[in-house]
């Protein structure tokens, strides 16, 4: 039977969590990842991986290549009045993945790298004292370190339990219906790009369709709460419907096996560290605040908390002062796009005309179509974005001010 007692324990299986355990246990440090599923697990999420992943995490690159099941290169914007921009791009712009695949291939990088992956134990309690952590599952079992990182999702037990966080409150999440459909029921035809649905009936965020292999990808999230999942839904219908009328899917087609989760997208929280815990991931809302984008963000902070402990190991300081340096180490390479992305939300979301604006105007200039792109697939800062459109636009504007005054 495995030791309970380890130097470090990680709580939550995911991108955020394995990536973490990874490092770690490359790093000689012994490490347990406690989950409450068992693995592989269907997880509701689109499943679309950026390229820049592979770049952040190159030792990965051959192992997702195996998984995945489609490349596309060419995307649709829909405003809300349903105008669109289509553009392609001269190489590939998200590869598609199954998120119960991904995520086990993630899991199974770190049992080959030394650490312990527990399954099916859920984590109801964690403790904090001056030796260390402990963290008692509803098993029974207590598993004991110097150190622990929560990576346990947008509900997280260990950001309430370590005094981080509270409840997220509802306008900070949004929730997500998301369907997996085989191409056969749906009759689906374009499977060489994706397509993002702004605003649809309402909806204050996207829907999505993401074609792979053998089955499609549909799904919406948007700001509502769990009390008005009902309202969610019937957006989703009318999303299907959506489709059905532009002739993407077949008009007898019923969804079925929906699946729903919520989402942080309000930024990060102000604090993701205290003394001997670390959060990452949806537990501390790392999640792009426009795009919903999470999984590459999840890996960043797992792998940056990660570095975190392992000086901590080295110096044998888990202080919350000294851990403070993974605080400083995401807001460094991170931060300043996250919270962007959540004061463009603000726009895009809660504002129809500005997106049905947004969207014909970038569709009438194809340098406009790439860095609109660039920017939602995470090719493009938001900085360099903003200093594109300065310069496209401000020569323009100042241009027509000096014709009015003559």
């Amino acid at each position: 039977m495995a030791p309970d007692v380890y130097d470090a324990i990680i709580v939550g299986g995911g991108p955020a969590g394995a990536t973490a355990g990874l490092h770690l246990a490359q790093q000689g440090i012994q490490v347990v990842i406690l989950d409450k599923a068992e693995f592989p697990r269907a997880k509701p999420c689109g499943g679309g991986l950026t390229y820049r992943l592979l770049a952040r995490f190159p030792h990965l690159q051959d192992a997702i290549e195996r998984l995945v099941l489609n490349r596309v290169d060419t995307i649709h914007f829909y405003a809300p009045d349903l105008s669109a921009v289509r553009y392609t791009y001269h190489e590939p712009l998200v590869l598609l993945i199954r998120r119960r695949e991904f995520d086990a291939m993630l899991l199974e990088q770190c049992r080959r790298a030394g650490a312990t992956v527990v399954t099916s134990a859920r984590v109801n309690h964690l403790v904090v004292t001056q030796a260390g952590v402990e963290a008692t599952t509803s098993h029974g079992e207590t598993f004991r370190a110097k150190a622990l990182i929560g990576a346990d999702g947008a509900n997280s037990l260990i950001a309430k339990q370590a005094g981080l966080r509270a409840q997220w409150p509802r306008e900070h999440v949004v929730a997500s219906l998301v369907a997996e459909i085989p191409q056969t029921v749906l009759d689906f035809q374009d499977d060489a790009s994706i397509s993002i649905v702004f605003g649809l009936s309402g909806l204050k965020g996207y829907g999505w369709v993401f074609p792979r292999q053998a089955d499609v990808n549909l799904g919406i999230l948007g700001l509502f709460s769990k009390e008005q999942d009902r309202s969610l839904r019937t957006v989703y219908e009318k999303f299907i419907e959506t489709l059905k009328f532009q002739g993407k899917i077949a008009p007898s087609f019923i969804p079925t096996n929906i699946r729903g989760g919520i989402i942080p997208m309000n930024g990060v929280i102000s604090q993701t560290q205290t003394e001997r815990v670390l959060l990452c991931g949806d537990a501390a809302g790392f999640v792009n605040g426009l795009t919903g984008e999470g999984i590459y963000y999840a890996m960043v902070s797992g792998d940056l908390a990660a570095q975190t402990l392992v000086q901590a190991f080295r110096q044998k300081d888990f202080r919350a002062s000294r851990l403070a340096r993974y605080q400083r180490a995401w807001q460094t390479e991170i931060g300043a796009e996250l919270t962007q992305s959540v004061q463009l939300q603000k726009r895009v979301f809660t504002n129809m005309r500005f997106a049905n604006v947004l969207v014909r105007m970038v569709n009438k200039q194809e340098c406009l179509k790439k860095v609109f792109t660039d920017y939602f697939m995470g090719k493009m800062t938001y900085r360099t974005l903003k200093r594109f459109l300065i310069g496209h636009f401000l020569p323009q504007y100042l241009k027509l001010r000096m014709m009015s005054m003559f």
